[in-house]
Parts: structure tokens; sequence; C-alpha cells
């Protein structure tokens, strides 16, 4: 809720939003200046500050039941090697692998957690 409803609409500049969620070494001014380059001027924003509101992020959201559904119907069936990404200190992601830990093609994969 804090990312769609807050950050994503306030936050000027992307760069300092990323690198603050960095765990390891900071970014280099090239790299912050990259997150920021394909949004010019504010008017470049409207589909970042838009795109967050649609996010199922909580179980009020009216299409988290739908999507849920959508997914264990796809992926109850998936047999091919299956990989997820997600990061324990990333607020929005956090925890999302529960959600995927039905799917056989996950099963048996060596899992990594050295990110850090």
């Amino acid at each position: 809720r804090i990312w769609s409803g807050i950050i994503s609409q306030k936050v000027p500049k992307w760069g300092p939003l990323f690198q603050s969620s960095r765990v390891s070494k900071p970014l280099t001014q090239e790299e912050l200046d990259a997150y920021d380059a394909p949004f010019p001027s504010e008017e470049y924003k409207a589909a970042s500050r838009i795109m967050p509101r649609f996010v199922p992020v909580t179980d009020a959201h009216n299409s988290v039941e739908e999507n849920k559904g959508a997914i264990r119907r796809v992926f109850s069936k998936w047999t091919r090697p299956f990989i997820t990404l997600f990061s324990d200190s990333d607020p929005i992601t956090a925890g999302g692998e529960k959600s995927f830990a039905f799917v056989p093609g996950g099963k048996g994969q060596k899992q990594n957690d050295q990110g850090r």
C-alpha cells in the first residue's frame, strides 16, 4: 500500500529509490542517472505513477482472487523447470516465493539465497 499510494506518487527521481533498495554495493552516479534517463520530466512518468495501483498486493484488491485462480490453473500443471526471483529485502515482493511453492517444475530445484 505504501508503494502504490505514496512512494510511486511522490518520488521525484527513481535512481535514489533503487539505491535505497540495494543491500550490496552502492550504485554509481552513472547507474543512478540511468534509472532516471527514461523519465526526463514528470510527463514521462504517467505510467509509472499509475501502474502500482493495479498491482494486487493486498486481498482487498479486486483482481487478487482472479489472479490466484489463474496462477493455480496454469502453474499446477507446469512440469518444465521453474525459477522465481524474489528478495526478502524488497517490500513489494518479499515472501512471493511462497505463492509458487506448489509448482511441480519448481520441486527439487536448488535454491540460491546468496544475493547479498
